[in-house]
């Protein structure tokens, strides 16, 4: 393991570097198979968006983590919790796996219990939000083994494959996350 922060099971999180941004991790946000159900993916990826994202998670406005293999030390993804409400103690939740070799493993239900672990233990946030498109079966059925609870529907906010979709919004208290574990 390279500079690990938080060690999990198969996985460890460790900080986003700058040498990242030219990996693999470029590529996964042009890959229209990842970012299907995804905001990202409608138009190429740059350099310049990612430097700028870059630049936010440094300067703190967001908490993201690479996402590695501890076998090989492989960034197979990121997770983060993005527009924290520092005073009403509450973020929204993101991931992406973008090496498809980990879909379909238990790879993102590993780091979502991680980030959670990590966010209502160690940081202190209360609660936690997500949005996710509603034909996204796999994830919605994960969220919901988790704890996350659907609070409301969108609908027709998601445009995919020339159909609109509903989107899902997600949340789950840190006393419900904890009280599941």
């Amino acid at each position: 393991m390279k500079e690990p922060f938080w060690v999990g099971k198969r996985l460890y999180f460790r900080r986003l570097r700058k040498t990242d941004l030219r990996g693999l991790y470029f590529q996964w946000f042009n890959d229209q198979e990842v970012t299907r159900f995804m905001y990202n993916g409608i138009f190429p990826n740059s350099m310049k968006r990612m430097r700028e994202f870059y630049s936010e998670v440094e300067a703190g406005k967001h908490v993201v983590f690479a996402i590695c293999d501890k076998r090989g030390d492989r960034h197979l993804g990121n997770i983060g919790i993005h527009r924290i409400n520092w005073r009403d103690g509450i973020g929204e939740y993101g991931i992406i796996i973008g090496d498809k070799r980990y879909h379909g493993k238990g790879y993102g239900e590993e780091a979502t219990r991680m980030v959670l672990d990590y966010i209502f233990g160690r940081v202190g946030l209360r609660r936690v939000w997500l949005g996710v498109h509603a034909g996204h079966g796999r994830a919605v059925a994960i969220y919901k083994k988790i704890g996350f609870r659907t609070e409301g529907r969108l609908r027709k906010e998601i445009l995919t494959d020339g159909r609109w979709h509903d989107r899902l919004v997600m949340g789950i208290f840190k006393d419900e996350y904890l009280g599941k574990r």
